[in-house]
């Protein structure tokens, strides 16, 4: 990863884990190495694996994409078409067709 992305992500899983009240130890057994690895790790020193991040995100109860981006992957729009209210379309004379796209 590059240097400034790897501290951010390395912040943001130090930010969340003070947040959560979770010990330095304890995130260090739930992602499965020793306490100074995980210090590496999360002071930026050292670059993550996926599964430590899967881990993290695990742990903290989060999606993957809130550690590597610090947001949450979220629907932009949607459209509601009530029953019987979608564009009739005519396809063939003995059945009806509504288009329920926007």
């Amino acid at each position: 990863m590059e240097t400034n992305v790897l501290s951010d992500v390395a912040l943001r899983v130090k930010e969340m884990r003070e947040l959560s009240g979770i010990s330095v130890h304890e995130m260090s057994v739930a992602t499965g190495m020793n306490v100074d690895d995980y210090i590496a790790l999360e002071n930026g020193k050292t670059d993550f694996t996926f599964s430590f991040i899967y881990k993290c995100a695990e742990k903290f109860g989060v999606d993957i994409a809130d550690i590597l981006q610090g947001s949450s992957p979220k629907l932009v729009s949607y459209s509601l078409v009530r029953k019987g209210k979608g564009v009739p379309i005519a396809r063939r004379e003995d059945c009806e067709y509504n288009n329920m796209a926007p």
